[in-house]
């Protein structure tokens, strides 16, 4: 019971800090003035992601998933040369 205790009293302590996370850090997610909840206005952090960091993001990522198995076949490649 002690236990349950000291985690509530945690608890506690740290929601009034994701309140404030979601005040300051999420404003971009706001809601627009006489807009439902449906309708979130996402434009600003849209519009902050460029469209070269999202290819270098998906060229980044092939390297990872590709290249393992690329060197795999190039070592292959010239060793079978010699």
């Amino acid at each position: 019971m002690q236990k349950l205790n000291a985690l509530t009293a945690a608890v506690r302590r740290v929601i009034p800090s994701f309140s404030t996370l979601a005040a300051a850090g999420f404003g971009t997610l706001a809601l627009s003035t006489g807009a439902s909840a449906a309708d979130l206005d996402l434009t600003t952090m849209i519009a902050t992601v460029s469209g070269a960091a999202v290819i270098a993001a998906f060229l980044g990522m092939g390297i990872v998933k590709l290249g393992p198995n690329f060197a795999r076949w190039a070592i292959n490649k010239v060793a079978s040369f010699f």
